[in-house]
């Protein structure tokens, strides 16, 4: 099962995605769960990239993570937030059709 983590800020706005695991629905490339968590985060990675924030993404072992950064301007953390809180919604989403296979922890 994969593990998401949303991490949000003191005012509530997303400030990090964080994958983890591989959702064990089908075998490894053929799996339709990863492969929507994994456009999904590598979508936010490549959004927050572009706005200054952190990125980490490695295929072994199954990892992703998006999360903006303290040197980011004012403009590009609120940009970010609301692509953050966007994947974030497309996660449950996911969440809603394969609930055996993610699970979202929010803190």
């Amino acid at each position: 099962m994969t593990l998401i983590t949303i991490a949000r800020n003191a005012s509530g706005a997303v400030e990090s995605l964080r994958a983890q695991r591989h959702a064990g629905y089908a075998p490894a490339g053929e799996d339709i769960v990863c492969a929507a968590i994994s456009a999904l985060m590598q979508t936010a990675a490549i959004a927050v990239e572009r706005l200054g924030g952190f990125v980490e993404i490695r295929e072994q072992p199954a990892k992703a993570e998006a999360a903006l950064t303290g040197t980011m301007s004012h403009g590009a953390r609120a940009e970010g937030e609301t692509v953050l809180a966007a994947i974030a919604d497309g996660l449950r989403a996911i969440r809603e059709s394969y609930p055996d296979y993610l699970s979202i922890r929010e803190v």
